[in-house]
């Protein structure tokens, strides 16, 4: 099933009509999303201790009880799984797609969504020294097999042509071989390591 969203005019191919659902409902371009993140946020927020310990104490009783007893748990979505063409297909739509993926502790600040507190403290930071920024389209870039990726930076500075993103000591470690290749690539991103310097970041000088 091709279709093209009427928001951001991309087209697509899905199997239903619930994923044709999911992409305009947070479709980026989609002016309503920011009131659906709200929605999840406030949904979020009424999740108490009692009531997520509830919900394990009834999926521990329905294993206990046989219901998942036979069920085979290495099948997909609904005892699927994708085929080798569908797979690249996917992975062909994935790169040609400028969207981002929402995170669970998105945030919505001035109509853009961030994803956590260091974004939020750079943006706040960006804005109080009045440095434009956006979220930038994706970046390609290739792994050490040859397989093309999206890198997705967290800020643009259109007035300097800089990257700007914020990553924690773990995840900058984890990722060490995709930064290096990124760095290799690219020679204007700047890494971000800890809340302090999202918070005191800059300022910049032009033409430097």
């Amino acid at each position: 099933m091709e279709w093209k969203c009427k928001h951001c005019l991309n087209s697509f191919e899905f199997e239903n009509y619930h994923q044709k659902g999911s992409h305009t409902l947070w479709c980026e371009k989609n002016p309503k999303r920011a009131n659906q993140v709200k929605k999840l946020e406030k949904a979020r927020e009424s999740l108490t201790k009692e009531s997520i310990s509830n919900m394990r104490s009834s999926l521990k009783k329905a294993w206990g009880s046989g219901k998942y007893k036979g069920a085979d748990h290495g099948k997909g979505f609904r005892g699927r799984k994708h085929t080798d063409e569908a797979r690249a297909l996917i992975k062909e739509k994935a790169l040609s797609s400028d969207h981002r993926r929402l995170m669970r502790k998105t945030i919505l600040y001035n109509g853009v969504l961030l994803d956590g507190s260091w974004e939020l403290a750079l943006a706040k930071r960006l804005d109080h020294l009045d440095i434009t920024w956006i979220r930038p389209s994706p970046l390609k870039w290739k792994d050490g097999s040859g397989i093309e990726h999206n890198y997705f930076p967290d800020f643009y500075l259109p007035e300097y042509d800089l990257y700007l993103d914020p990553k924690n000591p773990q995840a900058f470690r984890s990722q060490i071989d995709k930064i290096n290749i990124l760095n290799a690539t690219y020679s204007n991103i700047i890494w971000i390591k800890s809340l302090s310097e999202c918070q005191t970041f800059g300022p910049i000088v032009k033409g430097i």
